[in-house]
């Protein structure tokens, strides 16, 4: 006969390879795990011999909720709106979260997603990507996941929040070519982003849906710094010196834009108008102010944040699909298509 050996509940989370709070729950509320997972955290707990105790429990059990928020970067003022959404939600609900930083760099996101599954953090919040799509399949079995504005093949199975990028696009598209501008440039920050590619497809279609001529070297992917605003227009004038209008899926890379035109002795918007996307909060201070889209950023944070909350609570939610509707924001860095004299 087996005699139960003093194992640790942390001891039977790394060999499942689950969080604390997946044991505990399998322990103590079974009805909220997910078959397979309930199998896998029991299989470890008979091979162990592991006997709780109601302190290991107790401790599980009230141990500080802890949420994970990727980001692909802290230097955009828009991710970080979404993600001081999100902690503040968390805050106001006693749940403490950090934000975990990938750099802009497809190593480190891959490396710190890995490093998730061993972490003991209560959910995880992805904030779109560096990289194109991979799966969280594993980091789903052990804590409730909502992702934002991110494609993942795990879509149908957890919270996803978006914004109705085509419909935005298009509208950005519509509003400058009633404007009688026919030659117009994307700035689209970095393409190898699933957010940032889709956002493309949907300039192509409006373009093409005009009449206008499609070109993809008026597309120029080069980050999204203010810096890389400034170079990617830099680029699009050298190439196609007509361009009338350049759209930027950044406010940051608009003023980036914005600060190269007047350096070179432009106007904005009497010589080329510049337009954003995201509508972060120093827009409406630029010189000029910025027009964009009215693009929900902290709005997005709380929903995700509240979506957590939900999990943690009932485990057995359906997953749901949030879309917000984008609408313009005219202001002044935009105007009518200048008049050949």
């Amino acid at each position: 006969m087996k005699t139960k050996k003093n194992m640790s509940i942390t001891e039977v989370a790394e060999q499942a390879g689950v969080s604390i709070t997946t044991v505990s729950r399998v322990l103590n509320n079974p009805d909220k795990v997910k078959k397979s997972t309930y199998e896998k955290v029991m299989r470890v707990v008979n091979d162990l011999n592991y006997e709780s105790n109601s302190l290991d429990l107790r401790l599980a059990r009230d141990r500080v909720k802890l949420v994970a928020i990727f980001t692909p970067t802290v230097e955009s003022e828009s991710l970080n709106e979404i993600s001081r959404g999100a902690l503040e939600e968390l805050e106001r609900n006693d749940i403490d979260s950090f934000i975990w930083n990938a750099n802009e760099s497809t190593y480190t996101e891959m490396r710190t997603y890995a490093a998730l599954q061993q972490a003991q953090v209560s959910g995880a919040v992805f904030i779109m990507s560096c990289v194109e799509d991979f799966s969280i399949s594993k980091v789903l079995q052990q804590m409730p996941v909502v992702v934002i504005e991110r494609k993942v093949p795990e879509e149908n199975e957890i919270d996803t929040i978006y914004v109705d990028s085509a419909e935005g696009m298009d509208r950005l598209v519509g509003y400058l070519h009633q404007l009688g501008h026919r030659h117009i440039g994307l700035l689209c920050g970095d393409i190898t982003g699933s957010s940032a590619s889709e956002k493309t497809n949907a300039y192509r279609k409006s373009i093409v849906d005009r009449g206008m001529e499609w070109d993809a070297s008026r597309v120029v992917s080069s980050g999204w710094t203010r810096k890389c605003g400034y170079m990617g227009l830099k680029q699009v004038l050298t190439m196609h010196p007509e361009t009338t209008a350049t759209i930027c899926l950044s406010d940051e890379l608009a003023t980036g834009a914005i600060n190269y035109v007047q350096e070179i002795g432009l106007h904005c918007p009497q010589d080329i108008s510049i337009v954003g996307f995201d509508n972060t909060p120093s827009g409406e201070f630029n010189y000029p102010k910025l027009t964009t889209l009215s693009y929900p950023n902290y709005e997005m944070g709380q929903m995700a944040a509240r979506s957590i909350i939900n999990r943690l609570n009932d485990w057995k939610l359906d997953p749901k699909k949030m879309v917000y509707p984008l609408n313009l924001l005219v202001r002044d860095s935009s105007g009518p298509v200048r008049e050949e004299e």
